[in-house]
């Protein structure tokens, strides 16, 4: 006959078994979902930086019309942005600065642009922005910008 506590000590070791089995799946779980919640926002991560690249790109190419005269006159408008760019809106407002010298005389022609592009990316409304000062050129045909 064996005595009893040898008994007790090996049904103690087969049920501490279970349980660091049972703690090791639950770990393994919980693992496997954080991995899917990291992939997830990894995946909308880069989504954000392909949409962002898009909207940089709109407000360069919109810069370099304003900076060639490709874009004069208007004081504020709003348009959806084509080829490529679907979803995308640019918005631009044009207004004349009211500064003063040195000598407190007013200067003229210098115009602050803002330029602004905007999109929906799962159900949120995103916006990038640019804004800059200009003065024409003596031409007429387009604006020199001047760096802040």
């Amino acid at each position: 006959m064996k005595p009893f506590s040898t008994q007790s000590r090996h049904s103690r070791k087969g049920g501490f078994l279970l349980l660091e089995s049972m703690i090791a799946v639950f770990m393994f779980a919980v693992g496997l979902i954080a991995l899917g919640h990291c992939v997830r926002n990894l995946m909308r991560a880069e989504r954000f930086k392909r949409e962002d690249a898009k909207a940089r790109q709109v407000l360069s190419n919109y810069f370099s019309m304003i900076e060639n005269g490709g874009i004069s006159g208007a004081e504020t408008f709003s348009e959806e942005v084509g080829d490529g760019y679907e979803g995308m809106k640019i918005h631009f407002e044009k207004e004349q600065l009211k500064l003063m010298n040195e000598k407190e005389q007013e200067v003229f022609g210098l115009y602050q642009i803002k330029l602004a592009v905007t999109w929906e990316s799962e159900k949120e409304e995103l916006r990038r922005e640019l804004s800059f000062i200009m003065y024409p050129r003596n031409n007429m045909k387009g604006f020199t910008p001047i760096t802040q």
